[in-house]
């Protein structure tokens, strides 16, 4: 969304909301066993730079804390970005009509509009989502690849750098949080597996910060009992989960609302409300 649109939402959270830090918002309620009137905590997942760019300055200047849930293996990394991102750079700069990804078993696919490169990434994402991470990433390498052969790909969703989260991390109101070090779904990995993700992306953030952090996003929000047993094991008390709703009575399976760019300041009020949940639950 563009950053007015975004500064026109904060403002309307805090002139409505009590808008807290998450970990203080989540300790009242788990640890002092307190029913917080209108609070809100506000998160962001992945690490992209546009949130130090533009969402970090945004909220310092009105003065409203949020949580940064950080993906480790792109930040320093300005020519790469996540793997579904990798694949949108790649789909939005093609200039063919046909893209033929017959060599990795996607057939040759339609990309002649914004709306065939549109359903073209959403197919490629949801084939690639559980793919075997290692047979992803030479997928993902292979449709770079071919689209290098006709058009030059900039990459649209570049991480942070270090030095910006550490910025962040010093300010007060801020908090970083882990979100895996490569974005894999936790839960279709084997527990080694999912544990070096947790472990790896952990160790990096506190040797960067200096600090500990105690709070997780699941990558797609993604989870099962083992993936949050790891969690505790790793020394986090809370992980967020993308399942729409206000925060229940499992401290490492939290819901949330996602924001998505709403057409009107309307909608963005009706979803912070909780009414869009409840017409939902209704219908």
């Amino acid at each position: 969304m563009h950053k007015q649109q975004f500064a026109q939402q904060m403002e309307y959270l805090k002139n409505t909301y009590n808008v807290v830090s998450l970990p203080v918002m989540l300790k009242e309620i788990f640890w002092e066993r307190k029913t917080p009137h209108k609070q809100v905590a506000i998160t962001f997942d992945d690490g992209y730079a546009n949130n130090y760019s533009v969402a970090y300055p945004i909220l310092k200047a009105m003065s409203l804390p949020a949580t940064f849930f950080i993906t480790t293996s792109f930040i320093e990394q300005p020519n790469n970005s996540l793997w579904f991102n990798s694949i949108y750079d790649a789909i939005h700069c093609f200039s063919g009509a046909e893209l033929n990804l017959m060599e990795i078993g996607l057939g040759i696919i339609n990309v002649k509009t914004d709306e065939d490169k549109s359903a073209a990434i959403s197919m490629i994402k949801e084939r690639l989502k559980k793919t075997d991470p290692r047979k992803r990433k030479n997928m993902v390498d292979m449709i770079f690849d071919t689209v290098r052969k006709n058009d030059c790909i900039k990459v649209l969703s570049p991480g942070m750098s270090w030095t910006q989260i550490e910025e962040i991390a010093s300010d007060p109101l801020m908090t970083i949080g882990g979100h895996s070090h490569t974005h894999d779904l936790l839960d279709d990995l084997t527990e080694d597996q999912a544990w070096e993700e947790i472990i790896t992306n952990k160790r990096l953030l506190e040797s960067h910060i200096g600090k500990e952090i105690e709070t997780f996003s699941y990558p797609n929000g993604n989870w099962n009992p083992t993936v949050s047993s790891l969690l505790e094991r790793a020394g986090y008390n809370f992980a967020l989960t993308t399942q729409e709703g206000f925060v229940g009575a499992n401290p490492v399976a939290l819901e949330r609302f996602t924001v998505r760019n709403p057409s009107t300041s309307y909608s963005f009020m009706a979803l912070v409300s909780g009414v869009i949940l409840l017409g939902k639950r209704i219908i």
